[in-house]
């Protein structure tokens, strides 16, 4: 996948999916996947076009993602999309008047046909919708698919809804939502390297900025490899109250069945399920017995799900 930038130039026109596309979820993936098969079909290549920032960030509402940047690349690469434009949402895109917007597809980005979701909003004041984007591909030889809403359990599957479900720990319905489990990605980094003391060594990442997070405590968790190769455990994700940590927040995983060294490895944690809030313990020996009371847990889960 090539990310556009201003020097782009592209040899042929583009089938567009345009959106947030916040953590890729089921219907997301039904818009990405639309414009890969059209673009195969009529010789063309597909481009998603969306932004690193929320644009109610811009205007002093939700800001936290469900996908970082680096994590949204890897999840439209991942779908085998040809080009990726993705800025952040500024004052120049804020400003700018639903029909520049349309044009820009039509001219920068080579759209011959465009795609997006039933409540896709664009322009300043958000006066574009698909209504707009429909008549607007019509009156210039552009071939526009708007699709449906998608619902689970009665309601539209969206990253809103999402967010209301990580932020409640409900990690079963986001990964109902998404199609897949809530994860954190990052590189395993040095820590404190206490939980090596207690005898449960830990891989320990920083979750990017703005990157949303859910409460603070245990989950049982899947760690996975670039490589592919994926390790159950159990993950802390919280300040470690009993070790004074401080404000920093820090997401550790222990590995069930694991022997080596994970430093530097680029990684993506899955949360499948909540096990307890995080609590100080009255020492290092409550916090071992805890540790291990853990484990178990996730070893019968896993265990289980075979």
């Amino acid at each position: 996948m090539q990310i556009v930038t201003k020097d782009t130039r592209f040899a042929g026109q583009n089938v567009i999916a345009l959106g947030m596309f916040d953590g890729l979820h089921r219907a997301h993936r039904q818009i990405l996947e639309q414009a890969r098969q059209i673009a195969r079909a009529e010789g063309m290549h597909s481009l998603v076009y969306t932004f690193s920032s929320l644009p109610s960030a811009y205007f002093g509402g939700e800001a936290e993602m469900l996908f970082s940047p680096e994590e949204k690349v890897r999840a439209v690469a991942a779908m085998e999309i040809d080009y990726l434009a993705m800025r952040p949402f500024d004052r120049e895109i804020a400003e700018q008047s639903r029909e520049e917007f349309a044009r820009s597809l039509l001219e920068r980005y080579r759209g011959g046909v465009w795609i997006a979701g039933y409540n896709f909003t664009f322009g300043r004041g958000a006066e574009g919708d698909a209504d707009y984007l429909r008549a607007y591909a019509a009156a210039h030889g552009v071939q526009c698919c708007i699709l449906q809403k998608m619902e689970q359990g009665g309601n539209a599957i969206s990253s809103t809804r999402i967010r209301a479900a990580v932020r409640a720990g409900d990690m079963l319905l986001a990964e109902e939502l998404l199609g897949r489990p809530y994860s954190i990605a990052g590189e395993i980094v040095h820590g404190r390297e206490v939980g090596r003391k207690l005898g449960f060594p830990t891989a320990n990442l920083y979750a990017a900025p703005g990157k949303l997070i859910p409460p603070l405590g245990v989950y049982i968790a899947r760690l996975r490899l670039e490589n592919g190769e994926s390790y159950g455990g159990i993950t802390n994700i919280g300040r470690r109250p009993t070790l004074h940590n401080g404000m920093d927040i820090s997401v550790e995983t222990n590995l069930l069945n694991f022997a080596g060294d994970l430093y530097g490895e680029q990684v993506e944690v899955e949360l499948l399920e909540f096990v307890r809030p995080e609590r100080p313990f009255s020492d290092l020996t409550e916090l071992r017995a805890a540790i291990a009371a853990n484990r178990r847990q996730a070893a019968a889960y896993f265990e289980n799900a075979e």
